[in-house]
């Protein structure tokens, strides 16, 4: 059975991109068949597909031209990402914005540089596409040539630090506060924190309930937030619901296009030193 995704189209008087529909398999039974309604995986998912089935009515303004929801048309490389390496409670949760164009967006795994998805987590699987492509973003999935710079840094840094990925996911779960990705005509990209007024609104309560609910699940004590935005989204909910026992520690996010940024990887060491945290990322 196939089901309704996201369809641009532009009002004749207010321009807004609206609800619109995107055609290809809804993910699979077997993604969600598993009688333990405390399994991890199985119930991260669930998340997924209920923040995805409100994110779908979203209607956005203009300059937005383009959404696309890796988490829907790359399901089968999202699910296989949870499965492989959130199995059970994290005391770490590393926290990105949304996905970048290279990366997840291609891959459907957060952060999920090319390189870093094949070789280093070493994760296949099917990869549709969204319903309206962009000319300049057009999804190649696996095959696309272009770096990630935010997952590359991500992925040099960790897997010098970690060694393997089964040290890297041994304490810490890699989730995206948003999973879509927003463009211009041109295919610039425009984040989550840029948006205005009630959408914007919408989108960070559907975000922030789904955090939550991750959060919860996995038993998070430490939020690494990946950047100012999700930081002070990650302040936000945990003073909404009155919780003291996670610590939201904030890291610069690996983007190129922050100034000074070169040395994304110190930057990171140091922030990991000075929380005593590298203890959770060395081999053991």
């Amino acid at each position: 059975m196939l089901r309704k995704k996201l369809k641009l189209s532009l009002s004749e008087d207010s321009k807004k991109v609206s609800e619109t529909i995107c055609e290809y398999p809804a993910p699979s039974n077997e993604y969600f068949n598993n009688e333990n309604s405390k399994d991890v995986p199985t119930t991260l998912l669930k998340y997924a597909t209920a923040l995805n089935d409100k994110l779908r009515k979203l209607s956005f303004d203009n300059p937005v031209k383009y959404v696309y929801n890796p988490v829907e048309y790359a399901f089968d490389m999202y699910a296989s990402f949870i499965k492989k390496f959130c199995n059970d409670e994290k005391k770490i949760l590393l926290l990105g914005m949304n996905p970048g164009p290279f990366g997840m967006v291609q891959t459907g795994v957060p952060f999920g540089e090319i390189k870093m998805v094949k070789e280093w987590y070493q994760i296949q699987g099917k990869i549709n596409k969204p319903a309206i492509e962009c000319p300049k973003r057009k999804i190649m999935g696996l095959d696309c040539h272009r770096a990630e710079v935010s997952g590359e840094r991500l992925y040099e840094f960790f897997k010098k630090t970690c060694d393997t990925p089964k040290n890297f996911f041994r304490n810490t779960y890699l989730y995206n506060y948003c999973p879509l990705a927003l463009m211009k005509e041109g295919g610039k990209n425009i984040t989550p924190s840029s948006l205005k007024g009630s959408v914007k609104k919408e989108l960070e309560e559907y975000c922030n309930d789904t955090l939550m609910q991750v959060l919860s699940l996995l038993k998070t004590e430490i939020i690494i937030a990946l950047g100012v935005y999700v930081k002070g989204q990650a302040e936000t909910i945990l003073k909404v619901h009155n919780i003291q026992n996670i610590e939201v520690i904030y890291m610069p996010h690996p983007s190129p296009i922050a100034r000074g940024n070169g040395n994304w990887g110190e930057k990171a060491q140091k922030v990991l030193e000075e929380n005593d945290l590298l203890k959770y990322f060395s081999p053991e």
